[in-house]
């Protein structure tokens, strides 16, 4: 609707300039619309600075010009300036009638489109490895990977959401050897532990014994070379030890809600990866080093030399990631792909995506890597290979269990079982909102407390305010009717009803530059803004209690809308929105 209304305008405000200034070319000069500062300045201003640039006179002159040209139109009621801005005032009730029905037109699918329909990109995020249970690192990037595909599903685009599991190499043979020397015949079963994290202390065993021993990383390697040639016993123990951590994995996959349309494993793309390399071999752009490695000169790409096969024939990340890489665009005809991978990564992937270029590859700038940061808690970052780290479903049991505590509060008679139900739905949406509301670039410390908390910026809050929405929206006798109201018969529509159906309008525009920009954060910190613009309008105006029938029903009017645009907004982060607390 904002988008809308901006192009109209936009339109009406290019014929009048052509008329006014035939002579001047305005050809590339948009017309943004800000909001005024304060109510009285009017609904939207224009900022005049870029018209009086290509005119080369003063914007408050061009300003003045414009407010006395333009004419009201059913929409707008008056125009005004004031210094280099031309403010216009529209009509609210008519404006807030179509905000509202628009978003009630669409429901679920407002602020989503198709135009990018015919693209098709993959979005490869969380990729774990299998020598340990998932912690508070691989849930941000679960998180946020998925948010992202949403985004971009969003705009229409058909997205394959991948996940490429780490399933050998050195750090799995390490947990292999750990469990063949002192696991004996041991079973997550047996020890009454959860696949993933029983093979995970097998890792950090592996680790404490080697400080002890050196010479245990050596067993390792020549391990992982047993693998590579197809050694019986070996595969077996690791075929057993992988469906274990798999196991474990879909269990937190569905606790935290995320689903893949493609897996791939390493272990079935690095011999691909290795083909790839002899091919570059054999063609002269890499080479042997004395010590039989193969490497490859990135020099000239601003970047170090690199291994591509050791010497003793194993491949490293790199290799799988050049054969997955080449079979992703094959097999799904990409457009682009993006990796979702913490930013400690980022020179891996300058050294991919450059490699991708020298080898020929002509989609190497079709690759993009996303990268965020750290998360920590407050005790400090955590370390896998010391068992320090957070396993992500222990961390789900705390929130849990300390948003059952705030729900039992509020609700002392509530039954046990819908106390659970609630919790479960304001955990995760804590634990979600926290790790996308943060910007890409910035270290999260994740504090439980205050991510629970149902005031201030957290997911909780918007979860809040939709549920106050919907327990209005049941309280009001005529909603049915509410939906569908076209306009207010009398009466002066406020202020704070102006704020949020203004800022309900932007919604879409909010969704699309979200996914342009891959970034999460931006639909997060909207709908903070949104949650806080209804409770500033439920708090100063009656909405079941409004004096006249029609101003009744159209305040549950932009009730129920306020609460599908937060129910939209949440559902693309993966946050459910409950209708009770």
């Amino acid at each position: 609707m904002l988008q809308q209304f901006s192009l109209s305008f936009a339109r009406t405000l290019r014929k009048l300039l052509a008329q006014l200034y035939p002579r001047a070319n305005f050809d590339g000069v948009s017309f943004p619309l800000v909001i005024p500062p304060q109510p009285d300045m009017g609904d939207f201003a224009l900022p005049c600075f870029a018209i009086a640039q290509r005119l080369k006179e003063p914007p408050k002159q061009i300003a003045a010009t414009l407010a006395e040209a333009l004419h009201p139109t059913s929409l707008i009621a008056s125009y005004s300036s004031m210094g280099p801005y031309l403010n216009i005032s529209v009509k609210r009730a008519s404006y807030i009638a179509r905000v509202v029905s628009a978003i009630t037109r669409r429901g679920a699918a407002y602020g989503t489109h198709r135009a990018n329909r015919r693209k098709r990109v993959m979005v490869e995020f969380s990729s774990p490895n299998t020598n340990k249970p998932q912690h508070l690192g691989h849930v941000r990037n679960n998180v946020y990977g998925a948010a992202i595909a949403n985004l971009l599903a969003a705009s229409g685009i058909h997205v394959v959401r991948a996940n490429l599991i780490n399933d050998r190499g050195i750090h799995i043979m390490k947990s292999v050897l750990a469990y063949q020397r002192w696991g004996k015949s041991e079973t997550p079963k047996r020890a009454g532990v959860k696949g993933d994290c029983f093979v995970g202390e097998w890792y950090v065993r592996f680790e404490r014994e080697a400080k002890k021993n050196p010479e245990l990383l050596e067993e390792a390697q020549a391990l992982l070379r047993l693998w590579e040639t197809g050694d019986d016993t070996t595969r077996r123990v690791w075929k057993r030890m992988n469906a274990w951590v798999l196991e474990g994995f879909r269990t937190t996959y569905s606790r935290l809600g995320i689903a893949f349309d493609k897996i791939y494993f390493e272990s079935e793309l690095y011999e691909q990866g290795k083909r790839i390399v002899l091919q570059a071999l054999a063609a002269g752009i890499c080479y042997k080093r004395p010590d039989g490695a193969i490497e490859i000169d990135l020099s000239g790409e601003g970047l170090d030399k690199k291994v591509l096969l050791r010497a003793d024939g194993t491949s490293i990340y790199i290799t799988q990631d050049l054969g997955a890489t080449v079979k992703k665009f094959e097999e799904y005809k990409l457009d682009e792909a993006y990796w979702v991978v913490a930013s400690e990564q980022n020179y891996h992937f300058h050294v991919l995506f450059a490699l991708l270029k020298k080898l020929g590859y002509p989609f190497w700038d079709q690759c993009h890597h996303i990268a965020y940061d750290l998360v920590h808690l407050p005790e400090g970052r955590m370390k896998s290979r010391e068992g320090t780290s957070v396993d992500a479903d222990d961390l789900l049991d705390r929130l849990e269990t300390l948003a059952r505590e705030t729900v039992i509060a509020k609700h002392p008679r509530i039954a046990k079982r819908e106390a659970t139900k609630r919790a479960r739905i304001i955990a995760l949406g804590a634990l979600k909102f926290m790790l996308v509301r943060v910007a890409a670039n910035k270290t999260i410390t994740f504090n439980p407390k205050s991510a629970l908390s149902f005031e201030g910026a957290t997911g909780p809050y918007i979860q809040y305010t939709y549920a106050r929405a919907k327990s209005i929206l049941r309280k009001g006798l005529t909603v049915k009717k509410a939906v569908h109201q076209k306009k207010r018969a009398t009466g002066t529509v406020e202020h704070e009803e102006m704020a949020l159906a203004t800022a309900l309008a932007a919604y879409p525009d909010v969704v699309a530059r979200a996914g342009e920009e891959t970034a999460p954060a931006i639909l997060a910190t909207y709908l903070l803004d949104v949650a806080s613009a209804f409770n500033t309008f439920y708090h100063a105006l009656p909405v079941l209690r409004a004096k006249e029938t029609s101003l009744r029903k159209a305040r549950l009017a932009l009730t129920q809308a306020t609460a599908t645009v937060l129910c939209n907004g949440l559902a693309l982060l993966g946050i459910s929105a409950p209708e009770k607390m």
